[in-house]
């Protein structure tokens, strides 16, 4: 830096203001400390500034099945919000998820001294997995259930409600759902939006398909189903439903259950004459 604020004529001071992005430097010198910095190619020593600032300017991601389209997405994400904002990302990947292994994945990361842990918690094994384990820095879980830790997420039942009311605004009867791996949360969430929106609608349900999130799967499911069961469902082999009341007993008050380690309760609509046929 010493060298840059030489070549520039100015103070190492007014160096660190550019470099910093702070204010109160003019054009003209701003200019030329960049120019001397492209000259001399020089680089921000992280490690000198921590010693300093306190801050290691990294964030520690704890992630599973990053083989999985849903986490290995959000951490490429995560990644690229992270050097926009100038951090650094420093990933440990778990392959077993007990309280054992996220403890020992989040104090290696904290040995580091990262700024923040982020933790891709789509099932409900790596919440558990967290709760309780000590950290000393900020942590958030991604793609998790509210909870009591801070939580990031897309509001999935809204978006599965959006699209279900799209298309049946399009005229069609009903809307058939392929869903991820049963216990997903997101996947659970997409569940609940489709099948509140089509109670609401007095549509007929259909099964739900489960998939894996890999497309052979699902796609001969849905292919061996394509048309859709029109009275209540059988039971998939990893989803146990119970019905209340359906779309054709339309009994106003009764209640709808289904649940596939999570619960969804909706009141059946009143019939009217809007009903959709």
């Amino acid at each position: 830096m010493r060298d840059v604020a030489r070549l520039a004529g100015v103070s190492h001071q007014t160096v660190s203001r550019v470099l910093n992005g702070l204010p109160n430097v003019s054009d003209s010198v701003r200019e030329r400390v960049e120019r001397a910095v492209a000259q001399l190619g020089y680089r921000p020593n992280v490690s000198a500034r921590a010693l300093i600032t306190k801050r290691t300017m990294t964030l520690g991601v704890v992630s599973v099945s990053t083989q999985q389209y849903g986490p290995a997405g959000t951490l490429t994400g995560i990644s690229e919000a992270a050097r926009r904002a100038g951090y650094f990302v420093s990933v440990t990947v778990l392959d077993a998820v007990d309280r054992q292994s996220m403890r020992s994945a989040i104090d290696h990361l904290l040995a580091a001294a990262v700024d923040g842990v982020i933790v891709i918690a789509p099932v409900g094994s790596v919440v558990e997995a967290v709760a309780g384990v000590a950290r000393t820095v900020p942590l958030v879980m991604v793609e998790a259930r509210d909870g009591e830790q801070s939580v990031a997420g897309i509001d999935q039942v809204g978006g599965a409600r959006t699209a279900t009311r799209h298309l049946l605004d399009l005229g069609h009867r009903t809307v058939a759902h392929v869903r991820g791996p049963i216990n997903w949360f997101e996947a659970d969430a997409r569940v609940s939006g489709w099948l509140t929106e089509l109670m609401a609608a007095h549509a007929p349900v259909p099964e739900v398909l489960v998939g894996d999130w890999s497309p052979a799967p699902a796609t001969r499911r849905a292919g061996a189903s394509s048309s859709g069961p029109t009275s209540p469902p059988s039971s998939p082999p990893t989803t146990r439903w119970r019905w209340a009341c359906s779309a054709h007993s339309k009994r106003p008050g009764a209640r709808y259950q289904a649940t596939s380690a999570w619960w969804v309760s909706t009141t059946c609509p009143s019939r009217s004459s809007s009903t959709r046929r």
